[in-house]
């Protein structure tokens, strides 16, 4: 979250957490308005997808706000956020880290369909608009990258 954009309502991490406890999930995420007319692009993932950890396969439409455990995190690869040269992404770095996200949590990845979340994309130094070709260069990349196996649980070791 950047400091120019913002939670909608007083409520946003107490609907967070009472999701986490109550589904037992291990991503979340939901929709969100941005400081344009449009709302915001995320949308529930089919079943077919998630059954089959096909996620680089489907349209990214997992945006803000999102919330994850921290180990699904700390699994991800350096090289897997690095472009083949060896360089650290400067955009598309959501893409790269969502998807071994949601592929090691795989059926515990829930959509809910609550607006929580302000976006200020208007800024002028958005990477979709600045980085445009290498957004879309990178994010060609990462789909074609090896694809993370569902955890078992959020300790057992990356393969």
């Amino acid at each position: 979250m950047d400091g120019d954009d913002e939670l909608l309502g007083r409520q946003v991490l107490r609907l967070f957490n009472a999701i986490f406890q109550e589904k037992k999930v291990w991503f979340m995420y939901t929709n969100y308005l941005p400081k344009d007319a449009y709302v915001g692009y995320s949308q529930e993932i089919p079943e077919d997808v998630i059954k089959g950890n096909n996620y680089r396969d489907y349209k990214y439409s997992t945006s803000h706000l999102r919330a994850y455990y921290t180990q699904l995190f700390r699994n991800i690869k350096d090289s897997d956020l690095q472009d083949d040269k060896g360089n650290f992404l400067r955009a598309a770095n959501d893409v790269a880290t969502i998807f071994p996200i949601m592929e090691q949590a795989q059926d515990r990845v829930i959509y809910v369909p609550e607006y929580t979340y302000y976006y200020n994309d208007n800024t002028g130094i958005n990477n979709r608009l600045i980085r445009k070709q290498e957004q879309l260069g990178n994010e060609k990349m990462l789909r074609k990258r090896k694809r993370y196996k569902r955890l078992d649980n959020l300790m057992s070791p990356v393969e």
